[in-house]
């Protein structure tokens, strides 16, 4: 699945791949993915969990959220 997550030092969109089959989803759901970027060169850290529902909502453009805040718009 193709999501994002925003660079905490620069405020880029990277987008990247995720594993969504069902297995990957069961393993990861509560693991935190270590993210290297390619803006600034650090290692950032997210929950597979808030970049798989991101990556989810974004094939629903017309429901904008906040997946952090758990708001939709």
């Amino acid at each position: 699945m193709q999501t994002e997550f925003t660079c905490p030092t620069t405020g880029a969109n990277l987008a990247f791949e995720l594993q969504s089959d069902e297995a990957s989803v069961a393993q990861l759901w509560m693991h935190a993915l270590r993210i290297q970027c390619p803006v600034c060169a650090g290692v950032h850290e997210t929950g597979y969990r808030d970049v798989y529902v991101t990556g989810l909502m974004a094939q629903f453009r017309c429901i904008p959220a906040d997946v952090k805040q758990g708001r939709i718009h």
